[in-house]
């Protein structure tokens, strides 16, 4: 379902190989709870559990809201509260740009992106879902009671029954919750926020759409299959072996995407890498491009500026099939391309610019490449980078599953917000 190369890398055989002792090592003390922070490792065996409860509660609750008339939902979260099911629901190519049946809001401060979703949904039958461990970050708790405040004048006496609250026991948040009626639901126990993209709170907005959970989780259960019968050639750990080889002489991983459905895991992956690895003057920069659209912005720096980065392709082989057109008198001279699709053409871009980067411009290229964007294959690709993303932050000595730092902008903003 994903594999992985590294063959335009100047990284030898032997050099990964120098380093299968010490990964060994490292995955028997995650496996052994001989980490910094044991009890943050559930999303290793969360495919195996007994996960149809959790479910099945997500799945009343969203029959019932659908049986009532229920067109449209608004997710209300930040960072891996959002990321995950947001990159999730357009991996799979489930909802309109134009036209969508579920918003996104609480990532950001932007009035105008509240004002405009807000004028969108005036109109329509919806549900809320809240999703925050804690309940105390600013941006979602504005939109959360900002969004309410909407669903109350559309429906006075029963507008509780269309808020559905995901937080941890005994927050603020799920006090507040409980105050005031809401539908609730946990955050699973030890499955910290960027990590939780397979449970209930990140596969919402796939469900709403009508997406069997149960696909997504065998996937998540085939990665884990595949990585814990052979760590040592498991291609998630060649890729955290990869990456942490590069960061020796690099800075930045560059993430690239060919297809616009993919975008949104380049932002998840920023966050997943960012957060795991940024810590104790550590981690790779993580960044993102869109090719060919930025190969027209970016390219030329990418081809002959300073060499501080490596680049990681994220490609998925079976796309939407679209033949070229083809014209009578060729005026654009383009008709030679008529026997082929588009995807093909991508490929050819895709093929052709790796070997521009690395043959002629001495970048490393990383490449990831996905059978297709199915249920089954995003829960496989979500472990495989749970395990990836681990693995390389044990590598560089630091903890994988706390984020120190993410608290000191929030205690400034407040400081600033109180004077």
């Amino acid at each position: 379902m994903v594999t992985f190369s590294n063959k335009h890398t100047n990284i030898s055989s032997k050099k990964m190989e120098s380093q299968q002792k010490k990964i060994l090592k490292l995955h028997d003390k995650l496996i052994m709870g001989e980490i910094d922070s044991p009890s943050l490792t559930s999303w290793i065996d969360w495919p195996e559990s007994n996960v149809i409860p959790a479910f099945d509660n997500i799945e009343g609750i969203l029959e019932n809201w659908k049986n009532k008339g229920v067109k449209k939902l608004i997710m209300i979260g930040i960072g891996g509260s959002y990321l995950g099911g947001k990159a999730m629901l357009d991996f799979l190519k489930l909802d309109s740009a134009l036209n969508p049946d579920i918003l996104f809001a609480g990532n950001d401060l932007s009035s105008s992106k509240m004002i405009e979703i807000s004028d969108f949904i005036k109109n329509e039958e919806y549900a809320i879902v809240m999703t925050s461990k804690s309940g105390k970050t600013l941006e979602p708790s504005l939109s959360f009671e900002y969004f309410v405040d909407k669903l109350k004048q559309q429906k006075p006496t029963n507008y509780a029954e269309r808020v559905l609250v995901i937080t941890e026991k005994d927050s603020l948040l799920d006090n507040a919750a409980t105050a005031a009626g809401y539908l609730k639901s946990e955050f699973i126990d030890g499955i910290g926020g960027r990590f939780s993209g397979l449970t209930p709170l990140g596969l919402i907005p796939a469900m709403f759409k009508g997406v069997n959970y149960k696909d997504i989780i065998i996937g998540a259960k085939k990665a884990n299959k595949d990585l814990i019968s052979d760590p040592v050639n498991a291609s998630a750990y060649k890729y955290a072996t990869t990456r942490y080889l590069l960061s020796k002489k690099l800075t930045t991983e560059f993430f690239i995407a060919y297809e616009s459905e993919n975008l949104t895991l380049l932002d998840w992956l920023m966050q997943l890498f960012g957060e795991s690895e940024g810590k104790e003057g550590k981690g790779l920069i993580p960044s993102k491009l869109y090719f060919t659209q930025d190969l027209h912005s970016m390219g030329q720096l990418l081809q002959e500026g300073k060499k501080t980065f490596f680049e990681t392709t994220i490609w998925v082989k079976e796309a939407l099939e679209l033949k070229v057109p083809s014209t009578v008198k060729d005026h654009l001279k383009i008709n030679y391309l008529s026997d082929r699709t588009l995807n093909s053409v991508n490929h050819s871009a895709m093929c052709g610019t790796i070997e521009a980067h690395w043959e002629s411009g001495n970048v490393p290229n990383l490449i990831i490449e996905i059978d297709n964007n199915s249920p089954e294959t995003i829960g496989y690709l979500y472990q495989w980078f749970f395990w990836a993303v681990t693995m390389s932050a044990l590598l560089l000595g630091v903890d994988p599953f706390n984020q120190p730092g993410v608290e000191k902008y929030k205690e400034n903003m407040s400081r600033n917000l109180n004077k």
